[in-house]
């Protein structure tokens, strides 16, 4: 009878430092798994990515941010969405799912607000090679056509100037300008 009783008093006398401990305890880290579509436009090709927001930004990656959503899966099934929009001539919008636009994407690119879609631009290099390529018909169109020029004929003395105008144009911040046109 004594080992029974000596056995619930030492399981009594452990519980206080159970408790304590467990409550103690550091409280695990709740991730955030939201993410920011990121996007980026040369000359008539748009590309895109999500990125978590607890990790890294869009301008790590020399693109501009587009729109948040809850999570990075919502954002990666948005992708055929937002590229279809952009092939459609209906400019830079945010997928279904996003929470909103969040950065400078809106009324830019290909169509962006008020837009009537795209025009052929031909342009001539120095080499005596002439090219057609589709230009947004917008505010930007002058500086799309400067920047297809210039990266098409290969212009490197004018890639700086080009991409910070035609980026400029979109509305892109002077630290996104910097991180997409700062190595030219």
């Amino acid at each position: 009878m004594t080992n029974f009783l000596y056995g619930k008093f030492r399981l009594l006398a452990l519980l206080p430092v159970l408790l304590l401990t467990a409550c103690l305890a550091p409280e695990e880290e709740e991730y955030d798994d939201s993410a920011t579509m990121c996007y980026d436009i040369s000359g008539n090709t748009m590309s895109v990515r999500c990125v978590y927001n607890e990790s890294s930004s869009c301008s790590d990656y020399g693109q501009t941010s587009l729109a948040t959503y809850d999570d990075w899966n919502t954002c990666y099934n948005d992708f055929d969405a937002v590229l279809d929009s952009w092939a459609d001539g209906d400019g830079v919008v945010a997928g279904p799912n996003s929470q909103g636009n969040s950065g400078s994407g809106s009324g830019s690119g290909s169509g962006g607000s008020g837009s009537t879609g795209t025009y052929d631009y031909t342009y001539t290099c120095p080499t005596g090679d002439s090219y057609t390529v589709p230009v947004p018909d917008d505010s930007c169109s002058d500086e799309s056509e400067y920047f297809a020029e210039t990266f098409g004929c290969n212009l490197i003395d004018d890639f700086g100037d080009a991409c910070y105008e035609y980026y400029g144009c979109l509305g892109a911040s002077s630290s996104e300008l910097e991180a997409a046109c700062g190595g030219y």
